[in-house]
């Protein structure tokens, strides 16, 4: 038998009991053991198993150890790695004005400058039947607008003003049309009220309600303050009749020359801000309601209304 095969036996057997004295293969009066290995070498493969069964599983113990600690500094650089990624979204999030969507946004210096103000409403007329070239673009008087509100539907359609954007004097009444043209009718406007200074910032939106695009008006703290004085007057208007508010329920906004809207007052109280909505026939495009932002935007840098 070769020394290997006996090392391989005597491992089969079993563990040893100690590192040394006499074995089973010693005779009863002590004579040398039948193994070809000397005592040095049995200590040798005594001392081979000790490794194998303590030392090796310890060594593995200790690898695993190691893996397990590695991974989980791994696992925690990760973890930081992705909280910092996900703070720096955060952070620029916050950054923009609230509501504000990036890819509805149309910067103000591409639009150049813009006039807003909004107006009470005298009237609503028809579109002027003759040609437009004959047509005068001038703002009138307070006393103007009243008797033309007061004149027949005739009378009405023949008048011939609708006011030019250039003439568009805010201490005056004009005569406007729609952003939807002249077929839809001209309003008729008292002297501004407010300009664009009470606006903050503007953008568009689409409303998850109605599914059609609008443009949201974010007032600075006296802009809501001077909107809300301002909406008494058609609140109790429109208190009056509510299923069929009257004209001076009405307030025009309008830009460069153009009503935008012009909705029923409804509260005497709005939390800062207000939406601009096109009519039910004429809604809002998103390249409307973006550019239309973009103008407010560029508004509200206009001096207030003065006495």
């Amino acid at each position: 038998m070769s020394p290997t095969r006996q090392l391989q036996e005597g491992r089969n057997a079993g563990p040893t009991t100690g590192l040394s004295g006499p074995s089973a293969n010693d005779d009863q009066h002590g004579a040398h053991r039948s193994s070809p290995f000397s005592d040095s070498q049995e200590r040798t493969v005594a001392a081979e198993d000790l490794e194998t069964q303590v030392l090796f599983p310890e060594a593995r113990r200790l690898r695993r150890r190691r893996w397990t600690i590695g991974v989980a500094v791994l696992t925690a650089a990760l973890i930081v790695v992705a909280l910092v990624v996900a703070g720096a979204g955060l952070s620029s999030a916050k950054s923009r004005p609230a509501g504000t969507k990036g890819q509805y946004a149309l910067s103000a210096t591409s639009v150049g400058t813009a006039r807003l103000f909004f107006r009470p409403v005298d009237c609503i007329i028809a579109p002027y039947s003759d040609s437009p070239s004959s047509a005068s673009s001038s703002a009138i008087s307070t006393s103007e607008a009243s008797k033309l509100c007061n004149s027949s539907p005739l009378q009405q359609v023949r008048y011939p003003t609708t006011t030019a954007p250039d003439n568009d004097n805010p201490k005056l009444a004009v005569v406007l049309p729609s952003y939807a043209g002249l077929a839809a009718g001209r309003y008729v406007l008292g002297p501004a009220q407010m300009s664009g200074s009470i606006v903050k910032t503007a953008h568009a939106d689409l409303d998850s309600q109605t599914d059609e695009w609008e443009v949201v008006l974010d007032f600075t703290g006296s802009g809501s303050t001077a909107f809300n004085k301002n909406a008494l007057a058609p609140y109790k208007c429109y208190e009056e009749d509510t299923s069929n508010p009257p004209y001076c329920a009405l307030q025009a906004i309008e830009l460069n020359g153009t009503v935008l809207s012009a909705p029923s007052v409804d509260s005497k109280n709005f939390p800062g801000s207000a939406e601009i909505s096109g009519s039910s026939s004429e809604p809002f495009t998103k390249a409307q309601a973006v550019k239309i932002a973009g103008q407010l935007r560029a508004a509200s840098k206009m001096a207030p209304i003065s006495g």
